[in-house]
């Protein structure tokens, strides 16, 4: 399962040179960025009305600490108030 990450855009075939400002000719490119469970980075190019799907699909990496262990340990979580069971003790 890939967990996509975030999303990030840029101009593709842009004729005007770097210190110029203005982007003539160019169109935007959106990318996806994911992890799957091996730790893979994955891309995939993507529309507008995907980014929009995407953009309240993305996992976020939080830092937990288990209270009776006093372990820490990082996870990908969705929401902020999801707490995932700790790796370390067997507390229910």
């Amino acid at each position: 399962m890939i967990r996509w990450i975030g999303i990030g855009s840029r101009w593709n075939n842009s004729r005007t040179p770097w210190p110029k400002k203005g982007v003539r000719g160019g169109t935007p490119k959106l990318t996806a960025y994911g992890i799957d469970d091996n730790g893979t980075l994955h891309t995939k190019r993507i529309t507008k009305i995907e980014a929009l799907l995407l953009k309240t699909q993305l996992y976020k990496r939080k830092k937990f600490v288990c209270l009776s262990c006093r372990r820490s340990s990082i996870f990908l979580v969705k929401h902020k108030d999801e707490i995932p069971p700790c790796p370390y003790c067997d507390s229910d």
